[in-house]
């Protein structure tokens, strides 16, 4: 199994292109701490659940990284939405995420990417 990272990045970060990026390193800076193990794999799936939907908002961005766009209150919907079924470990990681999230600006557009990190782990 491939490993999944997840972070929340800056939609106006002068290094990424949300719409015409190349699919070579195009990621948005990290802005947040890493969504560790195995949140980032239901990450991972849920945005390209959207993209498969045709979400204008959700992208694959790189070749091994997928993107949606959000607000503040969406990514703190889009955590809460995985929220459900989750062993106890796994919600106070989401807890811990959620308690970052809410010190966003309300604003300001974000993008939470998820993206292979290259390790693989076998099955």
């Amino acid at each position: 199994m491939t490993d999944i990272g997840a972070h929340i990045g800056l939609l106006d970060d002068p290094s990424f292109n949300f719409y015409d990026g190349n699919y070579s390193g195009n990621i948005p800076k990290r802005l947040s701490p890493d969504l560790y193990l195995p949140v980032p794999h239901d990450i991972h799936s849920r945005i390209w659940a959207l993209i498969r939907d045709g979400a204008d908002n959700a992208r694959q961005l790189d070749w091994g990284a997928v993107g949606v766009i959000c607000t503040r209150q969406q990514l703190l919907d889009f955590m809460g939405s995985l929220h459900e079924g989750q062993l106890p470990h796994i919600k106070q990681v989401i807890k811990e995420a959620k308690k970052y999230i809410r010190k966003l600006d309300p604003d300001t557009k974000y993008v939470l990417v998820a993206y292979e990190t290259g390790l693989d782990y076998g099955d």
